[in-house]
């Protein structure tokens, strides 16, 4: 897919990593990198399981920080989310 936005989530991941061909996916990685070295738990550590997702699916989506977002996400997209943070 192509958005106006994905072309300043490449420059985020080029800011993250420092270099000058980074793309998105490499601002992504960068993250989890930060996550794992921090010790950030997962969202399963909370008590978060695949039963609740049912549940939490349509908070998320009313949630402020949802609204802010450029992408609009579909619930499968958001769906993938939940299950790699857990």
């Amino acid at each position: 897919p192509e958005h106006a936005a994905l072309g300043r989530y490449r420059e985020v991941g080029r800011i993250l990593t420092g270099k000058d061909t980074a793309t998105a996916d490499d601002g992504v990685a960068w993250t989890y990198d930060l996550r794992d070295a921090l010790a950030i738990p997962a969202l399963g550590a909370f008590g978060l399981g695949a039963d609740a997702f049912a549940d939490v699916l349509p908070k998320a989506r009313k949630a402020s920080s949802m609204k802010g977002n450029p992408l609009a996400l579909t619930d499968d997209e958001l769906l993938g989310i939940l299950e790699q943070a857990v």
